[in-house]
């Protein structure tokens, strides 16, 4: 989310000094809500809950492990494609410029 608040007075901060001091976090805007991704949660919250309740009660930690190792990976994944994005964007700046 990018606000760009004012900072020592009345002056307000650059993108980069926004940036630097946690005033833009894309990850906080970027929360897509379409009819597709409601009934895609609902089915992977339905299944979660099937599957727990298959497993006998001391093995129901294992699911959650899952659950949450594959939250991490998704979100390390989505870190590096923005990055990535953010590198192409760079150059192909660079490029219109340098010309």
């Amino acid at each position: 989310m990018y606000e760009n608040e004012e900072k020592n007075g009345n002056k307000e901060m650059s993108l980069l000094e926004d940036l630097f001091y946690g005033g833009i976090r894309p990850c906080d805007s970027f929360q897509p809500d379409t009819p597709d991704i409601r009934r895609l949660t609902d089915e992977v919250n339905r299944l979660y809950e099937a599957i727990r309740g298959l497993l006998p009660k001391d093995d129901q930690h294992l699911i959650d492990d899952m659950m949450n190792s594959q939250m991490f990976l998704t979100t390390d994944n989505v870190a590096c494609a923005f990055a990535e994005g953010f590198r192409l964007g760079v150059k192909m700046s660079a490029e219109v410029w340098g010309k």
